[in-house]
């Protein structure tokens, strides 16, 4: 079982509450077995995120096109909102 999986478990047994992704919970919520607490917009929650990929010698062309892409835009869009 995997980490959400789990945490959604111990949510429906009443163990406690958990942060999860919406997309990870929406058929819980829809058929009612947990609920959703919303918050206001001026709570904003971070999480910090990592690229992570196999070194190699030799690394693919799509695998570095992607790795660019988002470190551009993290520098570009994310880095201001962090400082």
């Amino acid at each position: 079982m995997d980490n959400i999986e789990a945490m959604k478990r111990l949510a429906s047994k009443k163990v406690g509450v958990t942060f999860l992704p919406q997309m990870a919970v929406m058929s819980e919520i829809k058929t009612g077995e947990l609920v959703e607490i919303p918050f206001c917009e001026q709570h904003q929650f971070t999480r910090e995120t990592f690229l992570v990929y196999k070194r190699r010698k030799h690394t693919n062309a799509a695998i570095s096109s992607f790795v660019n892409v988002i470190q551009e835009y993290v520098k570009h869009h994310l880095l201001d909102t962090v400082q």
